[in-house]
């Protein structure tokens, strides 16, 4: 939605919303990112009509994906793209585990269409309203434990029970719950949460809560992203191996930590400040606008290219 929105201020745009048929509802706050834009709820792949085709589709459908009028497009761009034995005309990932993307094009000669890294990371509007250039806080006031919408490994659990065990009594921990977190992970987190935790399920200010807080416990998807575009100290719990992945590009570059430097990130402020440093150098918040470029970019191009 984000990117079609800055698509849009300079191309027609059409938002194909490709979905298994089974619940043809959006919900609320969808619907309002959706204004302004021609967006389509479909069943299947929309007629190949377009001269530059968007693909953000799941990994595990890349194959049966190649089908999809989109993936053989002449002029397409595929984000989060892993699969070598098609290569669209421009792909844009965020981290290649195996380097099998970059290897593909190169072998193709055309590395300069394959573009990777956190540059690319598209953060949300109302994430970038609240970035700022302050430094770390002098002490920890306020932490925030978020692990995404389900929270499959119950790391919020684990970081709950971190927190109680380091006596964050002197702070305020606020754990936010995912909509799709099950009520009996949610019923456990409760009863591990001491009276100076507040417990939200997903609450409509979780950009606020993000922003404002001294610490952010998170795992390594998408909310890792926003926290460092925010310049936030940072502790990764990882959901599962690809996550850990993820995070350990980040972690390398000094722009966040893994859970066991939990307890020296809350007592070091000169640590802290030094995640805040690298964080926002990290993920600049421009990752759509590199995006929108790209495909400009490929609209003009000779289509027999």
């Amino acid at each position: 939605m984000t990117l079609a929105h800055a698509l849009s201020r300079q191309v027609p745009v059409r938002l194909n919303i490709l979905n298994d048929g089974t619940d043809r509802s959006l919900p609320d706050d969808a619907l309002t990112h959706l204004d302004g834009i021609d967006w389509h709820l479909d069943y299947g792949p929309p007629e190949d009509n377009a001269d530059v085709v968007i693909l953000d589709l799941e990994q595990s459908g890349h194959l049966r994906c190649l089908k999809h009028p989109g993936a053989r497009h002449q002029r397409c761009l595929a984000l989060d793209w892993f699969n070598p034995s098609r290569l669209p005309s421009i792909t844009v990932n965020l981290l290649d585990h195996s380097d099998q993307m970059r290897a593909a094009y190169a072998a193709d000669a055309r590395l300069n269409d394959y573009r990777e890294g956190p540059d690319y990371a598209i953060i949300r509007p109302g994430i970038l309203a609240l970035r700022t250039a302050a430094p770390a806080a002098e002490s920890v006031r306020s932490i925030v434990v978020t692990m995404g919408g389900a929270d499959p490994s119950r790391r919020a659990l684990e970081a709950v029970q971190k927190l109680h065990q380091m006596a964050a009594q002197h702070s305020r921990v606020t754990v936010i719950i995912g909509p799709l977190v099950p009520a009996a992970h949610e019923k456990d987190l409760r009863l591990a949460s001491p009276g100076n935790f507040l417990i939200l399920r997903n609450p409509i200010d979780f950009d606020q809560h993000l922003a404002n807080a001294d610490v952010v416990l998170c795992s390594g998807g998408g909310t890792l992203l926003e926290s460092l575009s925010l310049g936030r100290p940072t502790v990764v719990f990882p959901q599962n191996d690809a996550e850990e992945t993820h995070a350990r590009f980040h972690v390398e570059a000094g722009a966040c930590v893994f859970a066991d430097s939990l307890r020296q990130v809350l007592a070091d402020h000169g640590l802290r400040n030094s995640l805040v440093e690298k964080a926002r150098r990290q993920v600049d918040g421009r990752g759509v606008e590199r995006i929108a470029e790209a495909a400009l970019e490929l609209l003009h191009r000779d289509s027999s290219v």
